[in-house]
């Protein structure tokens, strides 16, 4: 039974971080004057605005990986009055705080402890990368919703098993997060389904070893069934409900092909983590950023092989939820693992380690919080606990600075801007008005590319955002002041437009187009 003086400073402190969450997304929000966009938002920006207009999971324009977050985005138009591109700039990105008692409940039952799972829910939102995906206009938020309450229910059901409870409703409520995940993202509930077979894998082999609390009938052994449904919950989905997110499997055999060039030494491996040197103004300040990440990593790897040592030796036995946290973190480390080996091999545009990360971090944060609430539990005299409760404050005061500056990009000491300035913007809607059929060169980067994908005038016109290299088909060319000193500051070179006309001047951005090369020429 709860305690209530127990639960009292838990929900004032849940209460607190809840504020801290909704301020941290109005900071990220207001650092740019809400002018900050990607590729992604816009995508599933156009594909809601097309849920909505022609009443359908699967219209005309689809987000491939799952439904449900355009789905959400055009009921909420459809019950506030809101436009769709309102609700994305903002509304979502205040929702995260909804967060914030899914995964206190996630980790409190993961790790049995309320104290731990406020303290894991903390750190989880100092994480930068999670921050950064679930305070933004993505599908993340509602993803992430999906997979902490399926933990949770997961974790809750292991605990009511074991106190001899019944767990049919939360059986229910597990698969109901299980779809709720499949139909957010396809590729995240694939994830999710390979680190909870790693974890009934790890389960089998720990069995196999005889060890006594595999040898009891532990509530674990259910995870086949959760392994099996979630597959059938995940192939429905994929192949019979949203038929756009079966496109996805189309890339396997290239997957396959490259990795086994990797690993023949056939082909030269890219490297996509020269991103650190070309998106930063130095290492030391990358790594000055991500001292959290690489805290939580030591930290839940020392408590995780600490754990595996009592265990082996017999002095711990965990209960089925911790033991379930403890495999689920050696299924997610597989798990990215295998996604360097596919970075480094150049599958997935070199980014599934960035995409994999976030959720071993899921799990590592609260093996973190389990060994950090140990450490002051221990201390033996209130002197000494109170020093190092103080610590660890000034400690997530730091923390939580360099993760808004990590979210943000701030271009103080960042080159990998994401921010758009209304000139910009103006360039690109004129271009849409007038321009006709053809390529535009946008910039060095994406920064401005999800404005175009996300008009309808561009379409209308056919006109093709293009970034990078300028090619051949190249017509017009959009430069801005923020494009020439992002240039200036990495050293890059913006293409030659000088000799062309220009067509369009807002004193900030300009558009070019190249001169007719005979009188009959357009």
């Amino acid at each position: 039974m709860n305690n209530p003086r127990r639960n009292a400073p838990t929900s004032l402190y849940l209460l607190l971080l809840a504020g801290y969450v909704f301020l941290a997304a109005g900071y990220i929000g207001a650092r740019f004057l809400w002018n900050w966009t990607s590729t992604d938002d816009a995508r599933l920006t156009v594909a809601a605005e097309y849920v909505y207009a022609e009443g359908t999971i699967v219209p005309t324009e689809t987000y491939p990986f799952g439904y449900a977050y355009p789905a959400l985005n055009a009921f909420l138009s459809h019950l506030t009055g809101l436009s769709v591109r309102t609700l994305q700039v903002f509304v979502q990105p205040f929702l995260v705080i909804l967060l914030v008692p899914l995964a206190s409940a996630a980790y409190r039952n993961l790790t049995g402890d309320p104290a731990t799972g406020v303290l894991a829910c903390l750190m989880l939102f100092l994480q930068p990368e999670f921050l950064f995906e679930a305070a933004r206009s993505s599908h993340a938020k509602l993803t992430w919703a999906m997979a902490l309450g399926l933990l949770y229910a997961l974790a809750a059901s292991f605990r009511c098993a074991e106190a001899g409870e019944p767990i049919g409703r939360w059986v229910v409520i597990s698969y109901l997060f299980a779809f709720g995940l499949t139909t957010s993202s396809a590729f995240f509930a694939s994830s999710y389904l390979f680190a909870i077979a790693c974890a009934f894998g790890g389960w089998l082999l720990w069995r196999r070893w005889g060890h006594r609390q595999a040898r009891r009938g532990s509530p674990l052994t259910r995870l086949l069934y959760v392994v099996l449904s979630c597959s059938v919950l995940l192939y429905i989905v994929m192949y019979h409900i949203y038929p756009p997110a079966g496109g996805q499997l189309s890339i396997l055999r290239s997957i396959v092909d490259q990795v086994a060039m990797l690993l023949l030494g056939v082909e030269e491996a890219t490297n996509p983590y020269r991103y650190v040197q070309v998106a930063w103004v130095s290492e030391q300040v990358y790594i000055l950023l991500t001292l959290f990440n690489w805290t939580v990593l030591a930290l839940s790897f020392f408590h995780w092989t600490l754990q595996a040592k009592r265990m082996a030796e017999g002095q711990d036995e965990l209960p089925a939820n911790q033991l379930f946290l403890w495999l689920l973190y050696g299924g997610f480390g597989l798990f990215l693992a295998i996604s360097v080996v596919l970075d480094l091999s150049g599958a997935l545009s070199a980014n599934m380690q960035v995409r994999a990360f976030p959720h071993l971090m899921v799990v590592a944060i609260p093996l973190a919080a389990e060994a950090l609430t140990g450490m002051v539990r221990r201390a033996g005299r209130s002197v000494a606990r109170a020093l190092l409760s103080g610590g660890l404050v000034l400690v997530v005061m730091g923390f939580s600075l360099a993760s808004l500056l990590k979210v943000t990009n701030e271009p103080f000491l960042s080159y990998n801007w994401v921010f758009y300035a209304d000139p910009e913007r103006q360039a690109v809607e004129w271009l849409g008005q007038y321009g006709e059929s053809t390529q535009v060169w946008m910039g060095l980067d994406e920064r401005l590319v999800a404005l175009a994908e996300a008009s309808d005038l561009w379409k209308a016109r056919r006109l093709k955002a293009k970034w990078g290299r300028p090619t051949d088909r190249t017509v017009y060319f959009i430069l801005s002041e923020a494009m020439t000193l992002r240039a200036w500051r990495t050293g890059m070179e913006l293409p030659e437009v000088f000799p062309y006309n220009r067509i369009y001047d807002n004193h900030f951005a300009a558009v070019y187009r190249p001169r007719a090369s005979s009188p009959y020429g357009r």
